[in-house]
């Protein structure tokens, strides 16, 4: 038997030839282990966690275990010896790991020798979720165990991991090394996560659990390959510390407020924008560029939210010209153009001590518009879309890729349905495809919030696509729904109703873009009969008491509970049952958070009677009582939903009502 050697996508120094593995390598079969696990000497953390994983894989899916020893000298006798890492035996076969490119990893099979191998990176986690390692060796190891065992993470934690009984392991004598496509992939999750608030501290989970909890969410996400080979990962808003270290002493580098009645910081100290046509930025931003060393890539990003600069010279700047100084503070107006003009200004300056520096910026907020074809492009970007997945958003990304621009794609689609399973797959499955072809870079998605029971499924589907672009969204929805066994048929009947109902609900759709309105659609009815706000972060919550009522959530809960009798019958998948209660806690959310929210918005909105706020006052507790029980299986991350909540003065919790309602007796 001999192993073919595959080179994809690497600039390494092997080569090879492509040949279709016929052969089949026997790892378990009729109950016995047919395979040993050998690891290096001195083997690394992250390697002994590849081959742990492996070795547990194989026995969730076998009922046997594969021992792991460590390699000698003298030649293992058998029958198919598995090599994790760096070992001397894969040293013996021309591949030398530090000769990888960052982040490769790789498969080679030798006869009866099987080397799972990957240039891992493992940077030091100081709490902020573009931290990621990249354990490449476990990519290896999760590509022999998806071809030979079908093993699928749907969702954190072992109930969210799918691995398929089998009486027999067999995998292909096949041999590739590769990396993942993009140089950054990695999902913002916010706000520790999984704790409740200290207002609250009996709720608050124990610290085990938590910590339990985020090693389970960071695996899913570098199950998906999370990670990067960038050597740094860079905010896509960058002047969020200069308002305390500069606003006291130079004042003036800061965005001039329409009115003197509005002063500064506004909105927030980390939130205030530059006055862009003051010289003195841009000498501020060369004087922290050169004392950084001057790095490749430099961040330019504005900060969020509104303020903008409203001084004459800047507004000189705008293209078209707006002369309402307010709209402009307020972000009314397109401010691409100064934007544009102020990034030339600024890689002007930096690239006279650096000619390689790039960029970061981002394409957001009012600055989200078309680039000026009048403004020429002579600053090296690396260009940050934010916006939706139709409409304008394929203009604004295919003009900044025609400018040049390194793209990435870093949406905050999945802030927009609150907890509701809005699902608009195939219009995100279609966006995601045109950037791959048009020139992305790199991928952030802001944020994953965790509403894992309802929204799983969309979280699950990216997460491929950016691992594979072209795989058929009817492919990604099987195997997702395989995982529930003999249910598979009617979960992935209840995937496509809530496909067909986001179809038709056609929620508001925005993320730093555009906000595109559909006169046709169930949320924009709702929202001109209700009169709820236009912005969609908030007007989910609202469409909530709407759009998901008792007929619409009774059928979903049908599907599942049909799904539910059919997998109680799979004596082979006896989780499968399990999985299928995972999602009926999604609808109990729904329907509960639903119930709040219309009592909450009442009293919000002026009715205020004692009978109402008891019952406000139940409902809540259960609310909460229920997600804390759902974060511990990730059915929801509780912490990180009430927290966003709490920001946008979400009726679900008496810390947001009530502290607004300080003149109701009794409260």
């Amino acid at each position: 038997m001999s192993g073919c050697f595959l080179l994809l996508g690497c600039s390494d120094s092997y080569s090879g030839i492509e040949k279709t593995a016929e052969e089949k390598l026997t790892l378990i079969a009729n109950g016995t282990a047919l395979c040993v696990i050998y690891l290096p000497e001195s083997a690394s953390a992250m390697e002994k966690e590849a081959a742990e994983e492996l070795q547990r894989y194989l026995q969730r899916s076998t009922q046997v275990e594969v021992p792991i020893q460590q390699e000698t000298s003298v030649e293992p006798k058998a029958p198919v010896k598995i090599y994790i890492g760096n070992t001397r035996a894969l040293a013996g076969e021309g591949i030398e790991l530090a000769e990888l490119a960052d982040e490769s990893y790789g498969i080679r099979v030798a006869g009866n020798k099987v080397f799972l191998f990957g240039k891992d990176r493992d940077l030091p986690h100081k709490g902020h979720w573009s931290d990621y390692r990249s354990p490449a060796t476990k990519w290896a190891v999760n590509a022999l165990v998806e071809e030979g065992v079908k093993v699928r993470w749907l969702w954190p934690g072992e109930l969210g991991t799918f691995v398929p009984r089998r009486s027999e392991v067999r995998v292909s004598a096949r041999s590739f090394i590769t990396k993942p496509k993009l140089e950054e992939r990695f999902y913002v999750a916010r706000n520790r996560l999984m704790r409740f608030s200290p207002k609250d501290p009996a709720f608050m989970l124990e610290a085990g659990e938590q910590r339990r909890l985020a090693a389970e969410a960071r695996a899913w996400m570098e199950n998906h390959q999370a990670g990067r080979r960038l050597a740094q990962a860079y905010p896509a808003h960058a002047f969020g510390d200069w308002w305390d270290k500069y606003g006291e002493s130079d004042p003036d580098l800061f965005a001039q407020p329409p009115t003197p009645q509005i002063m500064q910081p506004f909105p927030a100290p980390n939130r205030v924008k530059l006055r862009l046509s003051n010289p003195k930025v841009i000498d501020f931003i060369e004087k922290e560029y050169l004392a950084a060393g001057a790095p490749d890539e430099w961040p330019v990003g504005p900060n969020d939210g509104t303020g903008f600069d409203a001084s004459a010279e800047t507004r000189e700047w705008d293209r078209p010209l707006r002369p309402d100084p307010m709209e402009i503070w307020k972000g009314k107006a397109d401010l691409t153009a100064r934007y544009c003009r102020f990034w030339n200004l600024v890689h002007e300056r930096l690239s006279r001590h650096n000619p390689n520096v790039c960029l970061i910026a981002t394409s957001y907020s009012c600055y989200r518009g078309i680039p000026p074809n009048n403004i020429p492009a002579t600053a090296k970007l690396s260009i940050m879309i934010v916006n939706t997945f139709h409409g304008k958003a394929y203009d604004v990304w295919k003009a900044w890729h025609d400018r040049g621009a390194e793209m990435v794609l870093r949406p905050n689609w999945w802030w927009e349905a609150a907890d509701a399973p809005y699902l608009p797959l195939k219009a995100q499955t279609d966006y995601i495809r045109f950037a791959d072809k048009h020139g992305m870079r790199s991928f952030k998605m802001d944020s994953l919030v965790g509403h894992w029971a309802t929204q799983g499924l969309a979280y699950y589907t990216t997460a491929r696509l950016i691992e594979d672009p072209e795989l058929p969204l009817d492919d990604v929805i099987a195997e997702y729904s395989a995982a529930f066994g003999k249910a598979a048929p009617k979960i992935e009947e209840y995937w496509r109703y809530w496909l067909e109902f986001s179809d038709k609900a056609r929620y508001a759709s925005t993320g730093g873009g555009d906000v595109i309105w559909d006169p046709n659609g169930l949320y924009e009815r709702a929202q001109r009969r209700y009169q709820f706000p236009r912005n969609p972060l908030v007007g989910a919550y609202h469409a909530l008491r709407y759009l998901y009522d008792d007929a619409v959530i009774d059928k979903a809960e049908a599907l599942l509970q049909s799904a539910e009798k059919m997998a109680m019958e799979d004596q082979a998948m006896p989780e499968a049952v399990e999985r299928v209660r995972f999602l009926k806690l999604g609808m109990r959310n729904l329907r509960l958070v639903r119930d709040v929210l219309k009592v909450g918005y009442e009293i919000k909105e002026g009715k205020q009677n004692a009978k109402l706020i008891a019952r406000f006052r139940t409902k809540a507790s259960e609310l909460r009582a229920l997600r804390r029980e759902m974060t511990r299986c990730h059915a929801i991350w509780g912490e990180s939903v009430y927290t966003n909540e709490v920001r946008r003065k979400i009726p679900t919790t008496p810390d947001v009502l009530f502290e607004e309602e300080q003149n109701v007796e009794g409260l």
